[in-house]
């Protein structure tokens, strides 16, 4: 998996905008050299101070919108160029992604009202998302999930000693394409300023995307949001599959997130662990009590027991204590 500025993506981007009807982007755009020419690091540093003064819980989507802009772009000659060029990542075909769903502590039956069905382990009803999220409005469901890491899921959600949860598992059928935000490594090609430059920019996003939101506060996602869309928004598969973002449980992590389509185009669901753990000074243990792999006529999820063939065939990373 490699970290990557692609002239090619790039190129290809640039094509499947003018294919959409988007006008002819001015070669600049694609000129970092030029671009960063443009702007001094006092510039940057200056705009985000201004944007940092913005009240988040008041100011319009619209206003929002243009306060970003005037943020992420540079103005050449009274038009306004974007500097966040993309970079990508691709996950290899049967990469595991995992997604962490906490169980009433009510829900004692087996098997768990809380996942028994199919559309369980996939993204929730849009009827339930009532609040936005770090890369969803109100009302718009997306699939979060963690690569490789299941310990990243299980951080993210703020699971507790004890408490019960279905860590459920996706497999990648193709490789996964992803668009990196708030990710940096300099650019050889780049000078020192330059890449400095672009680190600043990044910088800011990785902050944008790594706030510590509690109840109360999910209009700060506002911000998250809105860079998701309108700067990270590439033509599906072709260019980009999925976003992925910095953890703000694992710091060294990521998350990759999925439209819901997407997800279940390219994703195959594996089954659910159904856990608890336990934790020793920096150690997690993860304690696997069932799993539900297969799905029946009536799209209802089948539980086995941890001792099954089918669970040491699907998860050989469960460990059968004797």
């Amino acid at each position: 998996m490699t970290l990557e500025l692609s002239q090619k993506h790039l190129q290809k981007l640039k094509e499947q905008m003018v294919n959409a009807g988007f006008p002819e982007c001015p070669i600049e755009f694609f000129d970092i050299h030029s671009l960063l020419s443009k702007i001094t690091i006092l510039d940057i540093e200056k705009k985000i101070e201004k944007f940092r003064m913005i009240d988040l819980k008041k100011i319009s989507n619209k206003d929002l919108s243009n306060a970003l802009m005037e943020v992420l772009s540079i103005n050449i000659n009274g038009d306004k160029h974007s500097i966040l060029f993309p970079r990508f990542m691709e996950y290899p075909a049967k990469t595991r992604f995992y997604r962490v769903r906490k169980i009433n502590s009510n829900d004692t039956s087996i098997p768990y009202n809380t996942i028994s069905k199919e559309q369980d382990v996939w993204n929730p009803p849009v009827e339930l998302i009532l609040q936005p999220g770090r890369l969803n409005k109100a009302h718009e469901s997306l699939l979060y999930t963690s690569p490789i890491s299941p310990f990243t899921a299980i951080e993210e959600m703020k699971i507790h000693e004890d408490e019960k949860f279905g860590l459920i598992v996706y497999e990648s059928e193709f490789p996964i394409k992803v668009v990196m935000i708030g990710f940096w490594e300099d650019i050889p090609e780049l000078t020192e300023e330059e890449n400095l430059k672009l680190r600043m920019f990044t910088h800011f996003l990785h902050t944008e995307f790594t706030r510590d939101v509690g109840f109360g506060t999910e209009y700060l996602y506002r911000v998250s949001e809105m860079i998701t869309k309108e700067y990270f928004d590439f033509p599906p598969k072709d260019i980009q599959d999925a976003w992925c973002y910095p953890s703000i449980a694992t710091k060294k992590h990521v998350n990759v997130c999925f439209r819901p389509d997407i997800a279940k185009d390219l994703l195959r669901f594996v089954g659910v662990q159904f856990c608890q753990i336990k934790r020793f000074d920096d150690v997690i243990r993860i304690k696997c009590n069932y799993i539900a792999t297969g799905i029946d006529a009536n799209k209802k999820l089948l539980y086995s027991s941890v001792n099954s063939d089918l669970c040491r065939q699907l998860f050989p990373e469960i460990k059968i204590e004797k």
